[in-house]
């Protein structure tokens, strides 16, 4: 589990650190809905292992959709935010 969330906060600390390299600013409400997907996809994740691990396995898939799938959109949302930033500077 560990291992898991470890590995997302690392994916995301590196996409951070190239964003920052190719001069991409962000504004405040970036780096909320940044944090608002890193916490869905962290909870997302506890609930899809201790689900599993309690052997409801059909509550673990519905759940990881729900948290998953919110993430996905404001992960959307955020990209579309940013492309259109930068296409207007």
């Amino acid at each position: 589990m560990n291992y898991l969330i470890g590995l997302l906060i690392g994916i995301v600390i590196a996409l951070i650190a190239y964003t920052l390299n190719r001069k991409v600013s962000f504004k405040w409400y970036d780096w909320v809905l940044g944090v608002a997907i890193l916490g869905l996809l962290s909870v997302g994740t506890q609930h899809l292992l201790s689900s599993l691990a309690g052997f409801e396995t059909s509550a673990a898939w519905f759940g990881f959709a729900i948290f998953g799938g919110l993430a996905v959109v404001l992960a959307l949302v955020e990209w579309r935010l940013l492309s259109a930033r930068n296409k207007a500077a």
